[in-house]
């Protein structure tokens, strides 16, 4: 078994292996202002697609689906004003349309 190297040698072997000195490492390349917009724009239609999914069903419509519903667009940076401006409108067509089904509530919120 060889000897560990010490001092001048181990100094040397770990200088051979490090970048040049001056030159700095490859960076990734930064993405635009239009990739990471699209970038979070997917995360966003990932998160309230998945979480919309999970919720329509054949549920029917309670005030429990409509606070679930809610929080999934919080959840999904729908912004407070938005989502509260979209449960507020459900619950008047829900009340006003008699719906009774949660996919009825999906037509509405299409």
């Amino acid at each position: 078994m060889p000897a560990p190297e010490t001092g001048r040698d181990a100094a040397s072997a770990s200088e051979a292996t490090a970048a040049p000195e001056g030159v700095a490492p490859a960076a990734a390349p930064k993405k635009s202002w239009t990739e990471r917009l699209k970038a979070g724009l997917a995360r966003t239609r990932q998160q309230l697609g998945g979480g919309l999914a999970s919720l329509f069903g054949l549920r029917k419509i309670d005030e429990d689906l409509l606070e679930e519903l809610e929080s999934t667009l919080l959840m999904a940076d729908c912004g407070v004003d938005a989502t509260q401006h979209l449960i507020d409108d459900l619950r008047r067509r829900w009340k006003r349309d008699r719906l009774e089904t949660a996919d009825q509530l999906q037509q509405a919120l299409a």
